[in-house]
């Protein structure tokens, strides 16, 4: 009888080990597939920008006569702005804002619209700027817009992880544990030796 009961609890533990790591492969294959196209984007762009390769862009600046005179507080500048927007038929959902003292910016991945109030709010200066391509995904490598940004943090924290993941995986094969161990140590002296002296 507790040869049985032993065997029992034996084969009722064997299965338990594979579900936790079928949980970790799975983890790290959503991660890695989900965030893979993102980082294909950080990939070229982050290669090409110490040959700072960075695209083209094209500007166009347009004279306006406001019909009532633009406010001075910031949501007067920007409800001008958004109307000059939806006049030259860009979108602004998602964007950057900034306000300076006579002047509004927006500022996502594809544009940059620069609204100067001039004439004491009469008058205007509407330059809008449009971007390559390419100059995009670098504007979308630097995370511009408040969702990039956003998907720029998970993105991190995605690595991470896809990182984690792939040294627990690696750490319940017996023939890779050594390797494991020993390429981290390395890594980790090679990251502090940058960190105090580069």
């Amino acid at each position: 009888m507790p040869t049985t009961i032993r065997q029992a609890t034996k084969k009722t533990q064997k299965p338990r080990k594979r579900i936790g790591r079928q949980k970790w492969m799975w983890l790290h294959t959503a991660i890695s597939s989900f965030f893979l196209p993102a980082a294909m984007i950080f990939l070229i762009t982050g290669s090409l920008l110490p040959f700072h390769i960075r695209g083209s862009s094209h500007s166009q600046t347009h004279d306006i006569l406001f019909d009532t005179p633009i406010g001075e507080t910031n949501s007067d500048k920007l409800a001008a702005l958004e109307n000059q927007l939806s006049k030259q038929s860009l979108s602004h959902i998602w964007g950057t804002v900034k306000f300076n003292k006579s002047s509004v910016i927006w500022i996502d991945t594809s544009k940059t619209v620069r609204l100067k109030i001039l004439d004491a709010g009469l008058a205007g200066e509407l330059k809008v700027t449009q971007y390559s391509f390419f100059q995009r995904l670098i504007r979308f490598h630097f995370a511009l817009s408040p969702p990039v940004k956003l998907f720029a943090v998970a993105l991190s924290i995605a690595a991470a992880l896809i990182f984690l993941t792939g040294v627990v995986l690696a750490l319940q094969v017996p023939s890779l544990r050594k390797t494991t161990i020993r390429w981290t140590l390395i890594g980790f002296i090679c990251t502090l030796i940058l960190f105090i002296f580069a």
